[in-house]
């Protein structure tokens, strides 16, 4: 904002907030020029860069694929930055006619320099831009960055807040599939896979001593997280038609283990000096609350389906899970939700050969259950919370109850009915999909 621009906003501002300006009348008629322009100090142009390199091959009996990724991204506000290297890998082999490998596998790790944008009235870096007086400099006569106090808005510099405060973080994620497939006989297959997904996180957080948020004496954290989630699947999948019937069945067990932990040093404050940023937060005056957290849960299926269909006209598909979750009660750990589906497919019917302009007309209906687990882990357990106390002036931990168990939480089960019709025209040139309920 100009000087001559901001010249009539001041007073209406300092009004607004029922406070007097800063400033005599006399004192800001005197101004002259442009005055700082915060905006152009710290917002710049934002560069982006992508870059991809493939490849692949194979023979009759191996395929292969690999791809490598570069991506960096410069935000709008200086210092801020997202950067990531990618990696994928896939194989797939045929060890003979019955017996299939494959292995895909993906890497990415990524940095990103967060500015500080999402706060107004304290911090934020485009809000300060807006309300500190391009009558003030960015340094004031000991060359510290100034601030403006004359009012509520403007505690903090933006020039240093974009410059100067570090709160980087850093990610690696691998995620990797195994599979393997095998034909025991001609139409029934093996079909057995293992994935995993892991990622690392760590945050850090250091603000010097040369800007609002790190004074007196500079403020640091540190935290890091952890969380993987292994998935195994065990199916058998069989296939058959004879003369005009079409059978399709899928029945197995699948296991799914996903844990996360993280760890944290709190928020430690005084610093001797601001050249160790928060890699020496030990020697910190003021020690931050170090924190833990951790979570596990598991859920193990066994499902079952069946398709079936004569001669094209006639459908059926029946399907049944029995699922089990850690995270429910021990009384109600495992449900059962099954479901079904009927169709006709009336076009297909002789009858219906005559009518050329109708080229597909299907009814349909299907119901069944299906059950959600989206709760967190350990809330059917009862629970302590841990509490700080202060006896003869010196801090102690107690404990009080936190949760009551709950044996019989159970899953949550919703039973959906459907029924529709499908028609086609003119050989599908117009279709039309109709759910009567």
């Amino acid at each position: 904002m100009a000087t001559l621009v901001f010249k009539p906003y001041e007073r209406k501002y300092a009004a607004n907030d029922g406070t007097p300006s800063p400033w005599s009348q006399t004192q800001i008629d005197s101004l002259k020029g442009k005055g700082t322009d915060w905006q152009d100090l710290v917002y710049r142009p934002a560069n982006v860069q992508n870059h991809d390199l493939s490849i692949s091959g194979g023979s009759a009996t191996t395929k292969y694929y690999t791809s490598f990724g570069y991506y960096d991204q410069d935000g709008i506000i200086t210092n801020s930055n997202f950067r990531r290297f990618s990696f994928r890998g896939n194989l797939d082999q045929k060890i003979s006619d019955k017996i299939n490998f494959n292995v895909n596998l993906s890497l990415q790790h990524s940095r990103y320099f967060e500015a500080l944008y999402s706060y107004a009235d304290y911090g934020g870096v485009p809000f300060q831009t807006m309300v500190m007086p391009p009558i003030t400099g960015v340094y004031d006569a000991n060359g510290k960055y100034t601030v403006f106090t004359g009012v509520p808005w403007g505690q903090t510099n933006p020039v240093g807040m974009a410059r100067d405060l570090w709160q980087p973080s850093n990610s690696l994620r691998i995620i990797g599939n195994v599979g393997f497939t095998y034909e025991i006989i001609n139409g029934l297959k093996l079909k057995v896979n293992a994935g995993i997904d892991n990622s690392w996180n760590k945050s850090d957080y250091y603000a010097p001593t040369t800007i609002s948020f790190g004074q007196p004496d500079g403020v640091a954290s540190k935290s890091y997280s952890n969380g993987i989630t292994f998935i195994n699947e065990n199916l058998l999948a069989y296939t058959k038609n004879f003369h005009n019937h079409y059978v399709d069945a899928v029945a197995g067990v699948t296991y799914q283990s996903s844990k996360y932990e993280n760890l944290g040093s709190g928020t430690a404050r005084g610093f001797i000096t601001d050249l160790y940023q928060n890699n020496n937060i030990q020697s910190a005056t003021t020690k931050g609350q170090p924190f833990t957290g951790y979570s596990d849960n598991k859920l193990v299926s066994y499902l079952g389906r069946i398709n079936y269909n004569f001669s094209g006209k006639y459908y059926a598909t029946f399907t049944g899970r029995y699922d089990g979750s850690s995270k429910f009660g021990e009384n109600n750990k495992f449900a059962f939700f099954p479901s079904g589906a009927l169709a006709w497919r009336i076009s297909q019917e002789n009858f219906m050969h005559n009518i050329k302009s109708v080229s597909n007309l299907k009814l349909r209906a299907s119901y069944g259950l299906s059950g959600n687990q989206a709760i967190g882990s350990y809330q059917t357990l009862s629970s302590v919370n841990n509490v700080q106390v202060i006896f003869d002036n010196l801090p102690n931990v107690g404990y009080v109850q936190g949760s009551l168990d709950n044996k019989d939480l159970k899953w949550e089960t919703t039973k959906q009915l459907d029924l529709g019709i499908d028609l086609g025209l003119f050989n599908e040139k117009d279709t039309i999909y109709r759910g009567l309920l």
